[in-house]
């Protein structure tokens, strides 16, 4: 799971990366520009349509692609998740070489693997990238056997659970068995049971 942090008048607003694309695109607004997150620009087709995350091969040659490409591509970033990189939560950023900075380095490549919490700098603008996993209620699909550390009894395939964000051990969360928000932390590694669906760490705290 990832998000991206774009600041406003009204403080850093957080936006999900969804998908196995979605781009960073330069807009127009009152006083000069901005930036957004759309899951295509215009005029453009997905360049993956498998709807599963990028292989590394396809990401090297999207970045090769950007930098062939015409000038419009100068005015938006691709992000791409891709689990060749690290990881279900990796995501790539490609653009025109040197056109984009990571966490105050300028990124001669036009890539750039993102992890943990990085700054983006582009075209004098900046935005936060962030991999921090958040609580989510979902339909159980591990291993049968599998029990709750809170009620001691099992997890069928199907019920609805959440998973730990820190340890991945699975509790029951239901209308009738809400196990997880039973306890302000988890029984077995000790953080806390939130389930707000919204990341923790914000550009605030650095």
């Amino acid at each position: 799971m990832a998000f991206i942090f774009m600041q406003d008048s009204d403080g850093w607003g957080t936006y999900r990366l969804v998908g196995d694309e979605m781009y960073l695109v330069l807009r127009g607004e009152d006083g000069g520009l901005g930036l957004q997150v759309t899951p295509k620009p215009p005029n453009q087709t997905k360049r993956n349509d498998t709807g599963k995350p990028w292989p590394a091969r396809l990401v090297r040659r999207r970045a090769r692609e950007l930098q062939r490409g015409s000038n419009s591509d100068k005015s938006q970033l691709l992000l791409v998740a891709s689990q060749e990189f690290g990881g279900a939560d990796s995501w790539a950023l490609i653009g025109k070489p040197a056109s984009f900075s990571a966490s105050g380095l300028r990124c001669d490549t036009g890539l750039h693997v993102l992890h943990g919490h990085v700054e983006i700098g582009f075209e004098g603008l900046r935005c936060f990238f962030s991999d921090e996993a958040v609580a989510e209620v979902v339909d159980f699909d591990g291993d049968h056997g599998a029990v709750c550390p809170r009620c001691k009894s099992g997890i069928e395939r199907g019920q609805k659970c959440v998973a730990c964000v820190h340890c991945r051990i699975s509790y029951h969360q239901s209308e009738d068995r809400s196990c997880y928000g039973y306890g302000p932390t988890c029984v077995t590694c000790g953080v806390k049971t939130s389930l707000g669906g919204d990341p923790e760490w914000s550009p605030e705290d650095d």
